[in-house]
């Protein structure tokens, strides 16, 4: 249960006994009246133990009875205390940290996020999710329908974050809600195969979310010799969009491809030909490159995004960067749409310039 809000409590202990709650404030008059008493600054500590026995044996009386009438909220935390205390008795488990969502007005799920413990091979942690979708319900204390549960650990050096999967707590289930439970809980297993084959080198973390994994390398010198210019295969035979961030100098670097079976492979070396460039008055400078099929129709090709190229302006960058960037990504014709953009406004007005290929060049779209 939530702790008891405490802010209308405080304002009957100065009412009238014809208050609504004049129980809690004479309680609370009551401790008052109970309360040592201090002098110049500081408690009279040279009371003797004996005058201080029955203040403390009242103090204690009238508090019980204070919070035990006060009304509590009806909001719980969906069983979050018991999930964690079952869960960290499991083996292999480190921490366990719980949280809350809510739905309606006063109904919560408990997220339990749960540390497992370095270089825990993934077919550990899948047997460890079967086993909480299998045991967890029959915990004759916990009565709530369902909870999540998030599953984090280090391999290889590399911190892998799982999305949080939804656990049916209820133990007489229906066979479609048993068929999505193990369906869900098959391909959790094989995104924790998948990241943990990503993992090491310069991956620092890796989390996954719906069908992608996003992969953070830090700060680098150069174009990590890892970095993912396909989609990723899965052992189901699906793919996985694998989005990579790092930082090139002061460069801010995000690429992602598609989640479909392609023979292209992302232009990592265009990213080295931007950052060499002589771009004056770069402002937070970024450089974006996404497959097309994650934002549009098309089947095939990437767009590019390269922002903070000099001060703010409504109609892009100067026509010398601008020139100097569409001759330089022109040779990579499976770039089909690029973006010139200034430094970001403080309002979300124009500062890019969009461009389309067209027979070998790029012109500008129309807005």
């Amino acid at each position: 249960m939530r702790e008891p809000d405490f802010a209308w409590f405080t304002m009957g202990i100065s009412t009238s006994t014809s208050y609504p709650h004049a129980p809690y404030a004479r309680a609370m008059n009551r401790l008052r009246q109970y309360a040592l008493p201090r002098q110049h600054g500081r408690s009279r500590r040279d009371l003797h133990t004996r005058d201080r026995r029955p203040a403390t044996k009242y103090l204690i009386a009238a508090a019980t009875v204070a919070l035990t009438v006060l009304p509590l909220s009806a909001c719980s935390d969906g069983g979050g205390k018991i999930i964690r205390s079952w869960l960290l008795k499991q083996d292999g488990v480190e921490k366990v940290k719980t949280s809350c969502q809510t739905y309606a007005e006063t109904g919560c799920h408990a997220i339990a996020t749960t540390t497992l413990s370095d270089d825990t091979e993934p077919n550990q942690a899948c047997t460890f999710l079967n086993r909480v979708a299998t045991e967890l319900p029959r915990h004759d204390k916990l009565k709530e329908s369902m909870a999540y549960i998030q599953l984090t650990w280090k391999h290889h050096g590399t911190v892998l974050v799982f999305e949080k999967l939804l656990i049916n707590l209820s133990e007489e289930k229906e066979s479609s809600s048993s068929d999505d439970q193990e369906q869900a809980l098959e391909k959790a297993c094989t995104f924790m195969e998948t990241a943990a084959e990503h993992s090491g080198g310069t991956a620092e973390k890796i989390t996954q979310e719906y069908d992608s994994l996003t992969i953070d390398r830090g700060t680098q010198t150069s174009i990590p010799s890892d970095i993912s210019t396909r989609p990723i295969p899965a052992k189901d035979g699906q793919y996985l969009s694998a989005e990579d961030n790092f930082t090139i100098d002061n460069w801010s670097i995000r690429t992602s491809t598609s989640r479909e079976k392609t023979t292209e492979r992302l232009p990592t070396s265009l990213i080295s030909d931007i950052v060499n460039l002589p771009i004056p008055e770069v402002k937070e400078p970024r450089i974006v490159i996404t497959a097309n099929t994650l934002i549009s129709d098309e089947k095939e090709g990437f767009r590019a995004l390269v922002g903070g190229l000099g001060p703010y302006n409504p109609d892009g960058p100067s026509q010398d960067t601008t020139d100097s960037l569409l001759s330089t990504i022109k040779k990579y014709p499976n770039v089909s749409h690029v973006s010139l953009c200034t430094e970001l406004p403080k309002n979300e007005a124009k500062n890019c310039t969009d461009y389309s290929l067209k027979n070998g060049e790029f012109v500008e779209a129309s807005s």
